[in-house]
């Protein structure tokens, strides 16, 4: 039973990887963002040829992140934040010619995947300077779902530094 088991977890495990969101970050060696409590939005609108709807649910789903971590939003911002969405598609057919397909001719499948990326970058209010940067790319399918929103947008703001917790009133 081992003998079987094994090989089968071992696949599950490199299937699920696949489905991972990769994070990179970078931050402003000057950059002091303990400081930070407040942000705003740079972006008002969807940039032309994004959904407003995708613009408006990844937006949304930054703010309840950054809310969580203990950053209000408010009309005078320590930083602002912009996003920018990226995909890319591209065709893979698989082949399998050890067994007949539904359709015509010998099992050609073919297959469209989308890798979606995410950039947050963040300003410092007051000097409009670029002091953090993360980006989150994932494999998606050909319909992007609240779940692909949040598990791109989640480990990117995850890394964003947290300050000092706010002074006690």
């Amino acid at each position: 039973m081992s003998k079987i088991l094994a090989p089968l977890l071992a696949s599950a495990f490199v299937g699920l990887a696949g489905c991972a969101t990769e994070v990179t970050t970078e931050t402003a060696p000057d950059a002091n963002l303990s400081a930070y409590r407040s942000y705003a939005w740079n972006d008002q609108t969807a940039p032309q040829g994004m959904s407003p709807v995708l613009f408006d649910n990844v937006r949304a789903v930054i703010d309840r992140d950054l809310q969580a971590r203990g950053f209000a939003r408010g009309p005078n911002p320590d930083f602002i934040v912009s996003i920018e969405l990226i995909s890319s598609a591209w065709n893979n057919t698989y082949d399998y010619y050890d067994m007949p397909s539904w359709y015509f001719g010998w099992g050609i499948t073919p297959d469209t995947r989308v890798n979606g990326s995410l950039m947050i970058t963040v300003y410092d209010a007051r000097t409009q300077q670029p002091v953090w940067h993360g980006k989150g790319t994932k494999s998606l399918g050909s319909h992007v779902s609240q779940s692909d929103i949040e598990q791109i947008v989640d480990p990117v703001v995850a890394q964003f530094p947290v300050g000092a917790p706010p002074p006690s009133r």
